[in-house]
């Protein structure tokens, strides 16, 4: 019974459906809407189109001509140079521009950033050039081993005087002495007493004089050679000025330390440097330079008191010896 009222319900309703699926959607019943509900799909929304990307501007290929060497002019002003040549360019162009027209401020701006610019170069480098010194301080630090601050100068000093010291005492045993050439009627030669007095009490070496006119210097009147014997050996070390000072070495080594005034620490200083580098020299130590029969290289100077004694306390080359040497 049940089935039967099922068929008869469908029977009923199929010409209502069969009917409505050919009218418009407005004609159709209300209660069918749900079952055509695919004929009107409800209207897409509309989806915001994605930013278009900006575009870069085109490359030129086009530079500031400011900014080349070639085409920099003055008008563009100081602008950072990017060779050395290019900061000479601007540098005189700029300079020349202040002097010519010092009340425009154009020109005179120029200028200072320049200056300005070179300045800071300059700092720049200076403190590499510090922190190099401190990297190596042997090869670029003058100062590490001749001090310039009042302190560093008076050890330094101490120091020295030792080692001059033993030096003196060296040229003594070898039997060195000094000799100057004067004349009586020079008045630079009477001048120059008081220093080479000073020089051999200082020293302890003997010091001859060795006039080539009239009597002796009265300081040195003990050790006095007249003219007759002095001309000779002054032209052979050519003499041409008085007063000139020798150091004499055994054997027939003359070695010039001064010649005109000269005040007695300038002697000293030649005398201790000429003798370390004849006895680098004559010891085969170092080279010597040319045929000046000393060793004139800063290389073959003693570093310290050790290397000092060292060298003093080497033998001598025998004169054939160090002639083939």
């Amino acid at each position: 019974m049940g089935l039967v009222k099922g068929l008869l319900v469908v029977l009923l309703a199929l010409p209502v459906l069969v009917a409505s699926a050919g009218m418009p959607p407005e004609l159709v019943p209300p209660g069918a809407e749900g079952y055509w509900f695919y004929l009107n799909p409800p209207a897409p929304v509309p989806q915001p189109e994605p930013p278009v990307p900006l575009k870069p501007p085109p490359l030129t290929g086009k530079t500031d001509p400011c900014e080349q060497e070639a085409t920099w002019t003055p008008k563009c002003g100081f602008v950072t140079p990017n060779s050395f040549s290019m900061q000479s360019k601007e540098r005189d162009a700029l300079l020349q521009n202040m002097v010519m027209s010092p009340g425009d401020p154009a020109s005179v701006l120029a200028v200072q950033k320049y200056t300005g610019w070179i300045l800071h170069q300059s700092i720049y480098a200076a403190r590499v050039w510090q922190y190099n010194k401190l990297q190596h301080p042997g090869s670029l630090d003058p100062a590490a081993t001749a001090p310039i601050s009042a302190l560093g100068l008076r050890l330094a000093m101490d120091v020295q005087g030792a080692n001059r010291k033993t030096v003196w005492a060296a040229i003594r045993e070898y039997g060195g002495f000094l000799v100057v050439f004067t004349k009586d009627d020079c008045d630079y030669c009477h001048a120059q007493t008081g220093p080479l007095s000073a020089l051999a009490s200082d020293t302890g070496l003997k010091l001859w004089n060795a006039s080539l006119k009239g009597p002796c210097l009265k300081a040195f009147a003990r050790r006095c050679m007249d003219e007759k014997v002095s001309t000779m050996p002054a032209r052979i070390l050519h003499v041409s000025l008085v007063p000139t000072v020798f150091l004499y070495l055994p054997d027939n080594v003359w070695i010039r330390v001064s010649a005109g005034l000269t005040d007695t620490d300038s002697m000293e200083t030649r005398i201790y440097n000429l003798f370390i580098s004849w006895k680098a020299a004559a010891s085969g130590v170092a080279k010597q330079t040319g045929h000046t029969g000393l060793a004139l290289d800063p290389d073959a100077v003693p570093k310290d008191s050790q290397e000092l004694r060292q060298l003093l306390m080497t033998p001598l080359k025998d004169r054939e010896e160090a002639t083939h040497g």
